[in-house]
């Protein structure tokens, strides 16, 4: 699956940004360099044995982080062979940008990826 980042509208004119990332790699991937808030982030770890982590900064482009140095502002679990579900509420503002990782260790030193693609879907404003 590609990754896909797509914008629209709610009838309030709250302009969201749903994301899928489909990550197989300990690498970074960039979703956005603008601020947006996370209000929700799903992820799918049914393909893997072992348990992964979702990293994710707040960094823009200009000075990524790197992985493995560099503290997340959050690091989400999920179990092997699950899924795991989160809300923000309020949703949490990430002023500068947003990258993420997909890990399989705990902590801010991990940086080995999956074994298979793990399925990331946030929902942002």
């Amino acid at each position: 699956m590609a990754n896909t980042i797509s914008e629209s509208a709610t009838t309030t004119q709250i302009s969201a940004r749903r994301v899928e990332l489909s990550i197989d790699t300990g690498a970074l991937v960039n979703v956005t360099d603008n601020s947006r808030t996370v209000d929700a982030v799903k992820i799918d770890n049914t393909a893997n044995t072992h348990a992964v982590y979702l990293k994710i900064y707040n960094f823009d482009s200009s000075s990524p982080p790197t992985l493995g140095s560099n503290s997340p502002d959050f690091i989400l679990p999920c179990a092997a062979s699950s899924e795991a579900d989160f809300m923000f509420d309020p949703a949490s503002t990430l002023a500068t940008g947003t990258y993420v990782a997909v890990v399989t260790a705990a902590g801010t030193g991990g940086t080995t990826g999956p074994n298979n693609a793990v399925l990331v879907k946030m929902l942002m404003t």
